[in-house]
């Protein structure tokens, strides 16, 4: 499926409801890898980033990307994301410490313990 770049509406949910626009994706990948979707206010919009080494450098670079400020695509005021704050929230050195912590429940033997509830 061939649409035009300003056809690809990754804000509008109306946009995945058949399936997951894998070609959009695909589209974007090819054409447009850091995407900037626009939304109609009072939203602003958000960078859809495609290419799986330009997400790892995403990742990577907690000063310039930062999970801290929300990881939703509604815009929040500080409370509102102080109070649905949780772990995935949280960037490196705060992250890493709360991880450390958890981490030993969710190796594999651990997960194995778990088995018969599931």
């Amino acid at each position: 499926m061939a649409l035009q770049l300003d056809e690809i509406d990754l804000a509008s949910h109306d946009f995945f409801v058949d399936a997951v626009p894998h070609w959009a994706f695909r589209t974007l990948r090819e054409h447009d890898p850091v995407h900037w979707q626009a939304e109609p206010a009072p939203n602003r919009g958000f960078w859809a980033v495609t290419r799986f080494h330009d997400i790892e450098q995403v990742l990577r670079d907690t000063r310039t990307f930062s999970s801290a400020k929300g990881i939703t695509l509604e815009d929040q005021d500080p409370e509102e994301i102080e109070e649905r704050r949780s772990m995935i929230d949280m960037d490196p050195p705060e992250h890493t410490r709360l991880r450390r912590l958890v981490s030993k429940l969710f190796i594999r033997s651990a997960v194995a313990q778990y088995e018969g509830f599931i």
